[in-house]
Order: C-alpha cells, then structure tokens, then sequence
C-alpha cells in the first residue's frame, strides 16, 4: 500500500538557488514510465510537461522532478485511490489543483543503479500551465534511454508545451523559464511559425522584453503580427530563483 504524508510537513525545494544532488537521469526516466503505465492502466489522459520533459525533446535542461499534467474523469481524489495500491509511492494527507507524489526507485523497486525517491507533480486541467482537455493536446515521442533502449513518452505537444511556459513565464518570472522559452524558439522556429496567433501574448512579451536587440530582431519575425508591446509596459524583471 502507498503511504500517506502530511502536506504540512513538507517543504519546497522548487524556489531553491541551486540544482543540487540531482536524481540520475535512469531514476526520473524509470519513474515517468512508471506513472504512464499506471494512468494508462486506468484510463487517465496523461501528459509530461515541465523540465524533464524538455530532456527528453533533447534540451540539456536539468530536472529534480517529474511533471505530469492528468485529466481524471474522477477529479484529483481518483488519483489517490490509484495510486493507493503502490508501495513504492508516497502521497499527500491533502490535494487540491496539484498532488505532490513521490516514487521509491532504485533496487528492490526497479533497474536503477541507485536508490532515490523522485518528487512528481501531478496537476489538474488549467493549473500551472497545464491545458483543458488533453484529448488533443499530446503526443508520443521516442527517446534513447542510458542503456541503448528506446522508450515512448507521452507529452505536451509543442503548441501546447510552449504556451504553458509561457504562461507560468508571466505569474513567476524564473530564469529558467526564460531559458526554456528560448530552448523552444531556438530550436523549433518553422513549427512555432504556425501557432504562433494562439500563443500568449503577455508571456510573450516577458519574455522578449527580456531579449538584446540582436535577439529579439531574429526572433521576432516569428510571433510577426502579434499585438505584444516589446518596451514592456507588464513588469518583466527577472526573478533570480533558479
């Protein structure tokens, strides 16, 4: 059976300055494979969104935890009793738009190497970036694991994965955010092209008011059209949490 723990007696690293001790990449992949297979046995639409998933899209972008975005037909509260039979997983005392879990890997629990228990947010429909209705918001990609096997992902598609950033770009203003937003533009310019009219515009002039001259002149035939004041009349100083 899962344990259950109290919220109360948590405390967030997410704020943090630093990524220190950061769980191996075998131990995050093993976890999120972990989770598809379980949402998928009780067909609950699922998504990986957040900074793992973008390790897996081939940014270098570091992650401590997992994000998933799910649509229970059953609200959050289904979630517990799925995830109650599995004595690998810690759940919240409390959950309300987001439930913070955390999965048991390494040996006696899967393949890895080494023991880590792996934080993973699970977030309803419309919290933290997270769209709607997945039913038309995800796609599946093939990545290399550690050993040489290829593993299906589920995630965000671009549209959606990109408008989310920005959306948490605008309410928190991290640095890596900032980062990640330019990972997208950097290296998906052409598909950005054609959802470039539904994308936020308060998120994206944050973020290219943030950009030099130079960059932002490169970028912003992109978004071309789009009704975003550049010289930043939104407050867009950068937070400096990491």
């Amino acid at each position: 059976m899962a344990t259950e723990y109290n919220m109360a007696d948590y405390e967030s690293d997410e704020d943090g300055e630093e990524f220190i001790n950061l769980p191996p990449e075998q131990n995050l992949s093993s976890t999120a494979l972990f989770l598809q297979s379980l949402l998928a046995s009780h067909n609950i639409p699922h998504a990986i969104t957040g900074g793992f998933s973008l390790r897996l899209r081939g940014s270098d972008r570091k992650a401590r935890q997992i994000d998933f975005a799910v649509q229970p037909s059953g609200g959050m509260r289904q979630l517990k009793e799925v995830l109650r039979p599995c004595p690998r997983v810690r759940y919240p005392n409390i959950c309300e738009g987001i439930m913070k879990i955390f999965v048991e890997t390494g040996p006696g629990f899967d393949e890895c190497a080494e023991y880590r228990r792996i934080e993973v947010d699970l977030k309803a429909p419309g919290i933290a970036g997270s769209p709607l209705d997945l039913s038309k918001s995800r796609v599946e990609i093939t990545a290399k694991m550690h050993d040489g096997r290829n593993e299906k992902f589920t995630l965000l598609d671009l549209s959606h994965a990109l408008n989310g950033k920005l959306k948490v770009l605008y309410e928190r203003r991290y640095e890596r955010d900032f980062e990640d937003v330019a990972w997208f533009f950097a290296n998906y310019p052409q598909e950005i092209r054609k959802f470039s009219g539904d994308l936020d515009q308060y998120g994206l002039g944050v973020f290219f008011d943030s950009l030099g001259v130079d960059e932002r002149t490169s970028w912003s035939d992109i978004v071309a059209g789009l009704d975003v004041d550049w010289e930043g009349n939104v407050e867009h100083a950068k937070a400096s949490a990491l």
